[in-house]
């Protein structure tokens, strides 16, 4: 899915390319800072195992994480999933809520990204 979407953007040429957004699954809050920059990087802080989960629902903890991975790297873009911690007395979220505020804020993030910035005239961004 990562490198279709890389080659159906194609130059970037017009595209915003950078952008951020949140968003909340459940207890979950999640803030994606992402770049097109053709410069494959991802980072993450999301606390997955903050509920000793193993699984969410038939998937693995651990395959979260790759696949968020995956898709950035085979997309060729740069992304930060922050999560944003509750105050002492909430609760955890689980794995799945922070699968779904991550897929959801990347979703936003790569909706503003690809936006076409008229101020750009077309130009590939550096």
């Amino acid at each position: 899915v990562g490198q279709a979407l890389h080659v159906a953007l194609g130059s970037k040429a017009g595209c915003c390319r950078m952008a951020w957004a949140e968003a909340h699954s459940g207890a979950a809050k999640v803030l994606c800072v992402m770049d097109l920059s053709n410069r494959p990087g991802f980072c993450c802080d999301l606390r997955w195992h903050g509920q000793q989960e193993e699984m969410a629902e038939d998937v693995s903890v651990e395959m979260l994480h790759h696949c968020f991975e995956s898709f950035v790297i085979n997309a060729q873009m740069t992304v930060h999933l922050v999560q944003v911690l509750p105050a002492q007395h909430d609760k955890e979220a689980s794995a799945m809520e922070l699968a779904m505020a991550g897929a959801e804020a990347m979703g936003a993030a790569l909706k503003q990204c690809v936006l076409i910035d008229p101020r750009r005239a077309g130009v590939t961004a550096s």
